[in-house]
């Protein structure tokens, strides 16, 4: 006997897991899609992993996802309770167990980098979260996922503005210290077409120099017994031990340790690599490598190197290249607590940047907002460069904007200039007026080399009344933290000092000649006035 009631169940069993089916499968379908839409991807592999993140990502499978959701909520919980050091330590799980998942490494450093670093009251403390959020993208998650141009982007941007910018009370603090840690690295006169054929891995440096060199029976004499040594006094001291060269009796073969040694400190603390810096700066411009604008043009190229044209990136290297242009050399600064930093423009790289907007207007399919970009980039092209005396290069680009913005129908030459001074003086910030004071400053020393006492006196008086009107106009002592100046005279001695390493022998040796007798002058007059 045919039981119905049992075909019945069987047939409704059946119809409820054809609609299940059906409903995972277009389920799946949409979840396939949004995995394709955000790249989130993950097969295989990952190559350069740690054990740890190769562990998690084959052996837990998709359980790392909800390990991973419970980790975003403690550290969630933590930053509720401002307990923030453990989110340390948790941002760098969420990345090794979600290696391929950019946004979420991206928004964990910049969470870090923006909005836990404000929290800080103290200027090193600020500066310790955004380094942990710098060295989470460059260190690790750019390690699991060199793919990803967000990330190249990204790190580039905390470089650029948090650090470049001066929208935190801290900026110049991070500027100032970063520049000194640098320094200590690549010295005031880096030698990047030497360092470029350098290694930058401790395995490079034992190809280079094998057991069986004298550099090693230097070291030992000089009582450091291997590589670890050697490296680890280096680096404490910023120079190779006095014993060490002398025992080894070859002085281009010490210049090649020491080389070396710079490379492989810069790889190590800073992912940088000797040899594309060189690359870039010969496509660029000389850069100064202690600013924070030239850590974001190298990540952002990186990032196009890597993954191919992206738009994010090319624009952070041309804004990134008219910042520099305004302030892209570093003459001074105060160790002490890291106080303050004096910067001049870099106008040498005035020609690569306007090259850069064309190229990124080119692949950008004529993006309009990089031709607008490299319109008001000539603009104050044009008067930094006349500031300085390069009228020559400030006719050329004056030409080029005319023939670009053949919209506008522009003034004269000397009337365009005399506009753009006022409307740039009206509205400078902290980086333009100190531009335009060491522009002033290095005018009146050009005009006591032709022995011009009253443009001397004029350019110094111009100096001086830019720097007491834009003091006068900081109101409270937290903007001053933020945006004061140094000291006059320190300034004014820096831009000498520069002035005399860079200019014209004859010229400088004027200037030296001054500088001497007007000391003489001044010790005569002290002693008159004892008599």
């Amino acid at each position: 006997m045919i039981n119905f009631g049992k075909i019945g169940k069987y047939l409704l069993a059946l119809v409820v897991s054809a609609v299940l089916i059906f409903g995972i499968s277009a389920t799946q379908r949409k979840l396939d899609t949004m995995i394709r839409q955000h790249d989130l991807f993950f097969t295989g592999q990952i190559n350069n992993a740690p054990p740890l993140v190769s562990f998690t990502t084959m052996a837990l499978g998709s359980f790392r996802g909800l390990i991973a959701d419970l980790l975003w909520l403690r550290a969630a919980s933590l930053q509720q309770d401002k307990n923030y050091f453990e989110m340390v330590q948790l941002a760098s799980w969420i990345t090794k167990l979600q290696p391929r998942f950019a946004g979420a490494t991206a928004y964990l450093a910049w969470n870090m980098a923006y909005n836990i670093s404000v929290t800080c009251s103290l200027w090193q403390d600020r500066w310790y979260w955004v380094w942990e959020g710098i060295k989470l993208i460059r260190d690790e998650a750019l390690l699991y996922n060199p793919g990803a141009s967000r990330l190249y982007w990204e790190l580039a941007v905390i470089f650029q503005q948090k650090m470049g910018n001066v929208l935190d009370n801290a900026s110049y603090y991070y500027k100032a210290r970063l520049a000194t840690e640098m320094e200590a690295i690549i010295t005031l006169e880096p030698k990047w077409e030497i360092w470029s054929t350098m290694p930058y891995t401790a395995d490079g440096f034992m190809k280079l120099f094998p057991e069986n060199d004298p550099v090693w029976a230097a070291a030992r004499k000089a009582g450091l017994p291997g590589y670890a040594a050697l490296n680890e006094n280096f680096r404490m001291n910023s120079v190779l031990p006095a014993k060490f060269v002398e025992a080894l009796k070859d002085v281009k073969k010490a210049e090649k340790v020491d080389a070396a040694l710079r490379t492989i400190w810069l790889y190590d603390k800073y992912r940088l690599r000797a040899d594309y810096i060189h690359k870039l700066n010969t496509e660029y411009g000389s850069m100064d490598w202690r600013l924070p604008e030239a850590q974001a043009i190298y990540w952002a190229s990186e990032g196009i190197r890597i993954t191919g044209h992206d738009m994010q990136c090319s624009r952070i290297i041309a804004t990134c290249l008219q910042e520099m242009m305004r302030a892209g050399r570093i003459l001074w600064t105060h160790q002490d607590g890291y106080r303050y930093l004096i910067i001049a423009p870099n106008l040498d790289i005035v020609m690569s940047a306007i090259r850069t907007y064309d190229w990124a207007y080119d692949k950008a399919n004529n993006l309009e907002s990089f031709k607008t970009g490299k319109i008001n980039f000539m603009k104050n092209a044009a008067v930094f460069l006349f500031y300085f005396g390069r009228l020559n290069e400030t006719k050329e680009v004056y030409k080029i904007l005319q023939k670009d913005d053949n919209t506008v129908k522009y003034p004269p030459f000397a009337v365009f200039l005399e506009r753009e001074l006022k409307e740039i003086v009206s509205t400078a910030t902290f980086k333009q007026i100190t531009d335009i004071i060491n522009a002033f400053i290095q005018n009146a020393l050009n005009a006591a080399v032709n022995d011009d006492e009253e443009k001397v006196a004029m350019y110094e008086l111009m100096a001086k009344k830019v720097y007491a009107d834009y003091q006068k106009g900081i109101r409270s002592d937290k903007e001053r933290g933020r945006r004061g100046l140094a000291p006059y005279n320190e300034i004014r001695n820096q831009v000498v000092k520069d002035y005399l390493a860079n200019a014209n022998p004859k010229a400088a040796a004027i200037i030296r000649a001054k500088i001497r007798n007007q000391q003489i002058l001044r010790e005569s007059e002290k002693a008159q006035e004892k008599k």
